[in-house]
């Protein structure tokens, strides 16, 4: 039992690092690359995609813009409306009905997606977005490294390193 619970506090004392979602655009506004900031230094900035490690150098990027798009906020709350309205109207729905089953979890999906797509639009709404344009403004790229000063390496040593997140 004493194993278990210094285990339990040892857990509950370990902070697990959050990464930070960022989508890089260039100068014409094009997204050059996407990811969670793993570090960065005085040149470089560090993003892990599908558990692939992307270098971008600052000179590159014009602007960084932080959390996801409207467009994922909208999918991700169709996506959780429509399965909850179609078990539920499949769950109620009787096979003698003259709605079956099966059109009650259509009928439900479509219901559920349109909801939780609107609910998706609201919440997008109260989301913290920050937009820097470093490329033009150096008080900008201060301000990011400021903020996202916990990612702040100053050379990288070794990639095993960097790897392990």
């Amino acid at each position: 039992m004493p194993l278990s619970t210094s285990a339990q506090k040892l857990y509950n004392e370990t902070e697990l690092p959050t990464r930070d979602f960022v989508r890089i655009y260039n100068t014409k506004g094009k997204k050059i690359n996407k990811g969670l900031i793993i570090s960065y230094n005085d040149s470089t900035l560090v993003l892990r995609k599908n558990y692939i490690l992307q270098f971008i150098p600052f000179k590159d990027i014009a602007t960084i813009k932080t959390n996801r798009s409207f467009g994922h906020s909208i999918c991700i709350g169709g996506g959780i409306g429509s399965v909850l309205m179609a078990i539920i109207l499949i769950s109620n729905a009787e096979k003698g009905d003259i709605i079956g089953p099966e059109v009650a979890g259509f009928i439900g999906a479509g219901i559920g997606g349109i909801d939780g797509g609107l609910i998706g639009c609201i919440a997008h709404g109260f989301k913290k977005m920050e937009k820097y344009n470093i490329k033009n403004n150096h008080e900008d790229l201060k301000t990011f490294k400021h903020e996202y000063n916990k990612y702040y390496i100053h050379e990288f040593t070794s990639k095993e390193k960097l790897d392990t997140y």
